[in-house]
């Protein structure tokens, strides 16, 4: 009895353990870094308000490079005469900064003349990011039998694995050129995203960004129901892995969750009604990455 009794006293004499005390140990997110991301600028002319939207984007990111060291751009970047002027202007930011073409560099321009306009620039991020990969540019294109000029690119940054795909159509017509197309043939984007996709492998939860013109989710802007079903069939196994799709095209600001486990940001234009960029805080807790988005609007004119 006695010795039951200092068991019983020994028991009672310890502390309890506050409930709050579990989550003590648990990792903290620590900020890694910030980037942007850039909708739809749409560059059609050597000068003009299009342009200067664009000058005045750069000029607030440049101002903004001490906490902001990477720039994405998704898309309807610029076409005819508006390409070289586009290009000055993104020359000027003073960070890296990774573009990819939209449907109007091809329905409205000539996708071999951006690709012409940006191939130098594709050949200096390969010295400036690590792990840079582009799939193959000019390729036969056996859907429309025509050469084709794909970019579909992936690169780390701290520690994410991004990945850019073009899903742009190349069938020129005022529908259909409008939306997401697999480019399910050799050099095309899907078999390009299927490989990049098995690479990652052992990579950190969340740490896959995505980031396209069309944004990769059923609707008429978008894909149809089969090519959507395909996409997310694809996804969904790595969707642990995949945080996000950051896309354009659509002129608004919207998100949504989407079935193969990742999350859609669609970011307004650039080009027309307020002047908005995309901000996103990547944090990482020693096992997993969070992000938080915001949508800034600098003043113009």
């Amino acid at each position: 009895m006695r010795s039951m009794l200092y068991l019983l006293a020994c028991h009672a004499a310890e502390e309890p353990v506050p409930a709050e005390s579990s989550a003590l140990t648990e990792p903290k997110p620590e900020l890694s870094f910030r980037f942007a991301v850039l909708a739809d600028p749409h560059v059609y002319s050597a000068e003009g308000e299009h342009r200067d939207r664009l000058r005045a984007s750069v000029d607030w990111l440049n101002s903004q490079q001490d906490t902001i060291p990477l720039v994405i751009l998704v898309g309807d970047i610029a076409w005819g005469d508006g390409l070289p002027a586009a290009r000055a202007e993104l020359d000027r930011l003073q960070v890296p900064w990774v573009p990819i073409n939209g449907d109007n560099e091809v329905q409205l321009g000539s996708e071999e003349a951006y690709a012409a306009t940006f191939a130098d620039h594709y050949v200096r991020l390969a010295q400036e990011l690590p792990d840079w990969q582009m799939g193959p540019v000019e390729v036969q294109n056996p859907e429309e039998g025509v050469l084709s000029w794909f970019h579909n690119v992936a690169f780390r940054f701290e520690g994410l694995r991004f990945l850019g795909l073009d899903w742009a159509s190349r069938k020129i017509d005022p529908l259909l050129g409008e939306t997401g197309m697999l480019h399910d043939f050799p050099g095309g984007t899907y078999p390009w995203f299927e490989e990049q996709l098995s690479a990652t492998e052992g990579d950190d939860p969340e740490s896959v960004v995505l980031f396209s013109h069309i944004p990769m989710h059923p609707s008429p802007g978008g894909f149809d129901v089969e090519k959507n079903a395909k996409i997310q069939a694809l996804i969904k196994p790595y969707g642990d892995r995949v945080w996000a799709d950051l896309a354009g095209h659509y002129h608004v600001t919207a998100d949504e969750p989407v079935e193969g486990g990742y999350h859609l940001y669609v970011t307004d234009a650039v080009w027309d009604d307020s002047l908005d960029i995309r901000l996103v805080d990547a944090s990482f807790d020693g096992w997993k990455w969070s992000f938080v988005t915001e949508i800034t609007t600098l003043p113009f004119p």
